[in-house]
């Protein structure tokens, strides 16, 4: 439970992927961000996409049929935000 609790905390945003199409689920994530990810996402059938706050930066996780080319062109965009922009807006 603490483990849940503690990686929940973290989290910044997840994206649901089905048929090629994303949809932001939780979090926030910049409009910029999220047209740059649906070019990457457009062959996958279904997945998921955490992004988490790892110190001074973000990571980002992937379940289902991303595939390791399309998970190296999001972390690559994702690269390209500082952390400042992904923690929404005030």
């Amino acid at each position: 439970m603490f483990w849940w609790l503690l990686t929940r905390s973290r989290e910044l945003f997840r994206i649901t992927v089905r048929d090629g199409k994303q949809r932001l689920t939780r979090g926030y994530a910049p409009v910029a961000l999220l047209n740059d990810f649906g070019s990457a996402v457009r062959r996958v059938k279904r997945g998921t996409i955490r992004a988490y706050r790892s110190g001074d930066s973000a990571r980002l996780t992937f379940s289902g049929d991303i595939d390791a080319d399309a998970a190296q062109r999001l972390r690559n965009m994702l690269s390209l935000y500082p952390i400042a922009r992904l923690r929404g807006p005030s």
